[in-house]
């Protein structure tokens, strides 16, 4: 009895440290996402209208002049007698969308509209109301609304996206609450942070998580619906606390964008790239007014260096400008990069793609 109010003393003391420390937290709702719940597909047939003249054409798709007739008889309005309406405002179009067990009536969803016809943009038009069916064509949501335009180039236009464009009907009922393992999955690979996760899970509800690898954590609860709602719902507003973020520097080498996570350390050193020397120490406290520039010129008068002075103290963001005005490339640039860390003087992880 006396070990059974001693660990409730421990495990009190433990939460509300956590609590303490949970200004730098993060939930594991944002920082997980579960990845074994059976999702149900859905599919629905509709017509988008307002396209400014690149919808479907009648010679070519006979069954969009249906689909449009039958439309409009359901709004009593006969048109099976006129063949001659024009339908180059308007498309053919296949919806689709995934529904989760965690959708409930009332929801919105996101569908994605593809044309099957011969329309050349479908894009800013409107997806009138579409009943989206599973595999045993039992209607589960209705989409409707405006495909939103991208502004990405060579983009193909004949497909396009509505965000929340569906409406859940009818909730799946089939899939939760009917298996006793549920897996939460982090977002990236992080063993230590798997196994906090696992620990803190525990302490609220014992013998319930286990880490079964760098980024799965595995939950083992009873089969019951409302249950296992209850359950997820708490576990996912848990606080989890974080380290501080690893310093790291992203570089995409096709475009040269360039991503600085977390604050980046870099000690004095010395880069020397062709014609331009870099030096990064502590005594010159050079900024954009004062910055030094020293220039070195051979027997025939040509400029043989160029010597920069940059101080330790300004962030790797500045460093990295200065080496871009100075007319470096993003290939130098990663290659310098990946000379000073492997030197040793660069603290920040460097990951190039």
């Amino acid at each position: 009895m006396f070990k059974n109010f001693f660990l409730k003393i421990v495990i009190f003391i433990y939460i509300n440290i956590l609590f303490i420390i949970s200004a730098n937290a993060e939930t594991i709702k944002n920082m997980t996402s579960i990845t074994n719940i059976k999702e149900t597909h859905l599919i629905g047939y509709g017509l988008v209208i307002g396209l400014n003249g690149t919808g479907d054409y009648n010679k070519q798709n006979l069954f969009t002049l249906q689909s449009l007739n039958n439309m409009l008889s359901k709004l009593n309005i006969n048109t099976a007698t006129n063949n001659n309406i024009e339908t180059k405002n308007i498309a053919s179009v296949i919806v689709t969308s995934k529904l989760s067990s965690f959708n409930h009536y009332g929801d919105k969803i996101d569908v994605k509209v593809s044309s099957i016809g011969n329309a050349t943009n479908i894009q800013e038009g409107i997806l009138l109301m579409t009943p989206l069916k599973d595999s045993n064509n039992n209607i589960y949501a209705i989409a409707q609304g405006k495909i939103i335009q991208t502004t990405t180039k060579n983009i193909n236009k004949n497909n396009g996206k509505i965000t929340q464009g569906a409406i859940i009907e009818s909730e799946n009922k089939k899939n939760f609450g009917k298996q006793k393992i549920i897996n939460l999955k982090l977002y990236e690979d992080n063993f230590t942070l798997v196994q906090k996760i696992s620990d803190i899970i525990n302490l609220y509800y014992p013998n319930t998580a286990f880490a079964i690898n760098s980024n799965t954590i595995q939950l083992h609860i009873i089969k019951n619906n409302i249950l296992q709602i209850q359950l997820m719902a708490n576990i996912e507003n848990i606080d989890i606390p974080i380290p501080e973020k690893i310093a790291k520097i992203t570089i995409n080498s096709k475009n040269g964008i360039i991503i600085i996570n977390g604050k980046v350390k870099i000690d004095e050193c010395i880069i020397i790239n062709g014609n331009i020397s870099l030096t990064i120490n502590k005594d010159n406290k050079i900024n954009e007014y004062n910055k030094k520039k020293i220039i070195y010129k051979n027997e025939k008068n040509k400029i043989f260096n160029e010597l920069y002075n940059i101080n330790t103290d300004q962030n790797i963001y500045f460093i990295i400008n200065e080496l871009y005005k100075i007319g470096i490339k993003t290939s130098e640039l990663i290659s310098i990069l990946e000379s000073i860390k492997k030197s040793g003087c660069l603290h920040a992880q460097l990951d190039i793609y």
